[in-house]
């Protein structure tokens, strides 16, 4: 080896140092040279620059041509160069290259030359600077594809960026956002946006609503998510990413909307119920009690039937409302059809009678068997009022009205109502579904609203059903209702011989006199003792004294909609009370939809009343409690329900 001056400084240099010949050859590297370049001092010395040995790699990984290798450019050129390179180890390719800056001098001239490469590592720069690249190239693609707009803010508002989602969301190019400015696209009307400013002024961040303006004009409701960054020169900016969110503030106010229009109908429901609970129940009381003259008991009957005609109307005009808000729910249960159709029937046949129409339910041959359905009782009498009082009201003086049900066991029952009325013509039956539709009938002297087809039509498909409609002009028309069959109960679960109670002990709770004044009758009808009381604490006090003074109370009746304490809290005390525990509680109300009905029983309500009361309901709901029944002749079973 050639000896050299100041060898002991070149090996404890921190910078590598390789030392050539005249001719390139290598004479001398330190051990920072041997480190930086993976090779040791026996595998680096007498190489010259041009061995194959050597694996140089360009900054983009690619071979470094041997043109550019610094050693190679000072023996050739005759000047210094400065090269930043790779250098990848020539045995094991698996290991990562070191990435180095060569800067080449010279010493003396003739056969004294000498090539001196001095070596720098950079390979911590070049890994940064390209996690630096990655980062901003994956910014670049997050910014340029992301669906969500992203607008840049000088910190005077002055728009710096846009990316291709705030185009489109604004309706312009990004040279157009920069000339608006953040002026240019906020409403600035709305508050909430100088709300945004504040929080984010103070906070560095802030997420909010605000009106936006679009660049054409039009406006629209965003979601907006700003925060405030430093740049690498200190210059401070902000980024919004703003989404339109028009569509959900919409539906969130028509869901809003819904649930006022849904509690606007349960009020009004009770509010008309609650008169009408005495309009039918007293005037079933005073029909039922056989001391009325005849001609008073006529008008009794019609006092009554136009309070359930009246029931019927409103429950139509709730139902339709409620049903545009998906706030309908049907409770499906094994249903005998032909007893909803003969309890319907009694309702009407006065109306029918009074019209001059026949009304003749078609039983047929001895039945083996009732046509069992599977459909919530209550709405089924609804489309059954419907479809009976069109064919009655749309029928001819002397016509008639034929109601016949097909069950054959098979996977649908059909429910058929024809009538000998006007018919329809082809254009008619095509819009008779529609809702508020009433062909033609609007001027003429037979009420309705022009929503029971419609409502009937979409209560029956709730219940897996459908209903059609056929008719000729000047013969009449036919309506089938379908609805999916169910096996007969019975089969499965035998019934057992009812037994027979000829009085009962009972609590109502109520804190409208009226109400009280109709339960009263109807006990008095069945011949029940009854025990009154207008709030719950007074009727916790009357349970517990009947315990001690006999006869004990069997059974309590009480209304949930109360001042002060309410039929839930009632229930509450009762079945908190170890000695009032196991008396049967009947919920009642003017509620009368299914789901209030399961919610009564969910919080354990044993049984459910909806006003109008009448004798036949109170009756069925007592007696099923107490595990007797006192049916009468001529009582259909869902009358009055």
């Amino acid at each position: 080896m050639v000896q050299l001056d100041f060898s002991a400084l070149l090996e404890n240099l921190v910078a590598g140092v390789v030392i050539h010949d005249a001719a390139g050859v290598v004479i001398f590297a330190n051990d920072a040279a041997q480190h930086m370049m993976q090779l040791s001092a026996g595998q680096m010395l007498g190489r010259p620059p041009h061995d194959p040995f050597w694996k140089l790699i360009d900054l983009d990984g690619t071979p470094l041509p041997l043109e550019r290798y610094p050693a190679h450019r000072t023996l050739f050129e005759g000047r210094p160069v400065h090269e930043r390179l790779g250098v990848c180890h020539p045995t094991d390719p698996r290991r990562a290259p070191s990435w180095l800056i060569c800067d080449t001098y010279t010493d003396g001239v003739g056969q004294g030359l000498k090539i001196v490469v001095m070596i720098t590592d950079i390979t911590r720069e070049v890994h940064a600077r390209r996690l630096a690249e990655q980062s901003e190239e994956r910014f670049r693609l997050l910014y340029t594809n992301v669906n969500d707009a992203l607008i840049l803010f000088g910190a005077e508002g002055q728009a710096l960026g846009a990316n291709p989602a705030a185009c489109k969301l604004f309706r312009g190019t990004e040279a157009q956002i920069i000339a608006a400015g953040r002026s240019g696209i906020v409403d600035l009307a709305d508050p909430r946006g100088d709300s945004l400013v504040r929080d984010r002024l103070a906070s560095g961040a802030a997420a909010g609503q605000v009106r936006m303006r679009r660049l054409d004009g039009s406006v629209f409701e965003a979601e907006v998510s700003s925060a405030s960054y430093q740049d690498a020169k200190g210059a401070r900016h902000v980024g919004k990413i703003i989404r339109d969110v028009t569509e959900r503030v919409e539906r969130d106010r028509a869901i809003q909307a819904n649930k006022a229009i849904s509690e606007l109908c349960a009020n009004v429901s009770h509010e008309l119920r609650t008169p009408l609970n005495a309009v039918i129940g007293l005037s079933e009381v005073l029909v039922d009690s056989g001391e009325l003259q005849p001609s008073q008991a006529r008008l009794a009957t019609h006092i009554s039937d136009a309070g359930h005609h009246l029931l019927r109307l409103v429950e139509d005009l709730l139902d339709f409302a409620a049903l545009d808000t998906d706030q309908v729910s049907v409770r499906l249960e094994t249903v005998d059809a032909w007893e909803q159709v003969k309890a319907v029937h009694t309702q009407l046949s006065r109306a029918a009678l009074d019209r001059g129409v026949t009304f003749q339910l078609h039983d047929g041959a001895p039945r083996s068997s009732p046509a069992f359905v599977s459909a919530d009782p209550v709405r089924l009498r609804q489309i059954l009022w419907n479809l009976f009082t069109n064919a009655i009201k749309y029928n001819k003086a002397g016509g008639r009205v034929d109601v016949r049900i097909h069950a054959d066991g098979g996977p649908m029952c059909r429910i058929d109502v024809s009538d000998t009325g006007v018919g329809l013509s082809d254009a008619q039956l095509a819009r008779l579904f529609e809702r508020h539709q009433r062909l033609g009938q609007e001027h003429g002297n037979i009420q309705g609203a022009g929503i029971g087809l419609n409502l009937s039509l979409r209560l029956a498909r709730l219940q897996g059903g459908e209903i059609t409609a056929t008719s000729q002009p000047g013969k009449g028309s036919l309506f089938s209702l379908r609805l999916p069959g169910a096996p007969d109960p019975r089969k499965a679960a035998p019934s057992r011989p009812p037994s027979t109670r000829a009085s009962a002990q009972l609590l109502y709770v109520d804190d409208d006199p009226v109400n009280r004044l109709v339960m009263q009758a109807i006990t008095l009808q069945l011949g029940w003792s009854l025990v009154e009381a207008e709030s719950g604490p007074q009727a916790l006090e009357l349970l517990r004294r009947s315990l001690a003074h006999p006869p004990a109370i069997e059974l309590m009746l009480v209304d949930l909609r109360m001042l002060g304490m309410d039929g839930y809290q009632v229930l509450r005390h009762v079945r908190g009370s170890p000695e009032l525990a196991g008396i049967p509680c009947v919920a009642v109300s003017a509620f009368g939809s299914a789901h209030d009905a399961d919610a009564a029983l969910r919080h354990g309500f044993d049984g459910f009343l909806h006003k109008p009361l009448s004798v036949v309901s109170v009756r069925a709901e007592v007696n099923r409690l107490l595990d007797v029944t006192a049916s009468r002749p001529g009582d259909s079973p869902e009358h009055g329900k």
